[in-house]
């Protein structure tokens, strides 16, 4: 199905991505609806978890444009982030992180930089109790949050 250009919610256009000399996605765009529901299918490989990283800004892209709700997205800072949810697949926490490592890669999905991101870090550690083991991850032994 065609998206007409005043309905589409999300554009993505040659997008690429590559890794040494391995090309994980290689020219994939599509364009989806505001009231789409929109999936990606694929074996192991394929790119799909690289895509929707991309997608989300949390990797940056090689080449191809993304377009959301016709501003593009380019950068960490840019304004067409605030235009993205996503839900992960598993709990949303990575285990070979630390519990601060893990505050500080949402802080910075969510846009939270310098002073402000530090600040908002140090509050919810404490207001948990996990200061003291917070450099630990799930692999040295410390139970998942």
């Amino acid at each position: 199905m065609t998206v007409a250009e005043s309905d589409r919610a999300l554009v993505c256009t040659g997008r690429v991505k590559r890794y040494g000399d391995h090309t994980a996605v290689d020219g994939v765009g599509f364009a989806i609806a505001a009231s789409e529901t929109y999936g990606l299918l694929g074996p192991n490989g394929a790119g799909k978890t690289t895509t929707i990283a991309m997608l989300c800004g949390v990797l940056d892209r090689d080449s191809g444009e993304i377009m959301i709700d016709g501003t593009p997205l380019d950068g960490a800072g840019s304004p067409a982030k605030r235009g993205i949810g996503f839900v992960p697949q598993d709990v949303a926490l990575y285990s070979q992180l630390s519990a601060r490592e893990n505050l500080r890669f949402f802080g910075r999905l969510c846009g939270l930089r310098g002073s402000t991101l530090r600040d908002r870090i140090e509050y919810a550690l404490g207001a948990c109790s996990y200061v003291a083991v917070t450099h630990r991850t799930q692999h040295d032994g410390l139970d998942p949050l």
